[in-house]
């Protein structure tokens, strides 16, 4: 089952807050990787965080 990366297509100056009791998943989203496979997600993700 997949999740989809809704938060990603926010509007730009959107502020997104991560919560994750693991952190190290939380550093691999920060770092611009997705910690899952979602087709496209990881280019959007590194878009918005401006990678």
């Amino acid at each position: 089952m997949s999740v989809y990366p809704w938060a990603l297509h926010l509007p730009r100056g959107a502020q997104v807050v991560l919560f994750d009791i693991n952190q190290k998943e939380a550093g691999t989203v920060g770092g611009g990787k997705m910690p899952f496979m979602e087709i496209g997600a990881e280019e959007i993700l590194k878009g918005v965080l401006g990678q």
